[in-house]
């Protein structure tokens, strides 16, 4: 009986220390969450995306194991996406969209030569400061298009 006390407090106390290495640090105000996104996006941009995960998951409160199974989804994405739709030539700043002052979006976009990719990072303020809630990838834009005047 003792010997299962202690097996469930390791395991309960490993599971404990494993979630709080999961988030170390969390953004003042939305200025330094602009900051991260713009940031890691430059870093995807130049190739170290190792560089740019491990600068998000410092931000990131869900498990490191998530985060580190995008990092490599997205790279074997991306070398897929360079070999079929030519070399990563730019990247630009999209909209950002917010729900009241608790909830941001900031999109970003990898320009290929025939292609491009979205990146989505969403924070959240929380009682302790603004953290990394999500972060994802797509093609999908048609949300973002704005309607052009016609003549």
């Amino acid at each position: 009986m003792i010997r299962f006390l202690f097996t469930t407090y390791f395991i309960i106390t490993a599971h404990f220390l494993v979630n709080i290495q999961a988030q170390e640090k969390v953004l003042i105000d939305i200025p330094a969450a602009e900051s991260l996104s713009q940031d890691a996006t430059k870093m995807i941009f130049e190739r170290k995306s190792d560089e740019a995960f491990n600068l998000l998951s410092l931000y990131w409160p869900y498990s490191q194991e998530d985060l580190h199974t995008l990092s490599d989804k997205f790279k074997l994405e991306n070398e897929g996406i360079q070999e079929s739709f030519g070399a990563l030539i730019s990247y630009e700043k999209g909209p950002v969209y917010e729900i009241s002052n608790f909830r941001r979006r900031i999109i970003y976009y990898l320009r290929y030569d025939y292609f491009a990719l979205r990146l989505i990072f969403e924070f959240h303020q929380s009682q302790k400061g603004w953290i990394l809630n999500g972060f994802k990838y797509s093609q999908e834009m048609d949300d973002d298009f704005q309607k052009v005047k016609s003549e």
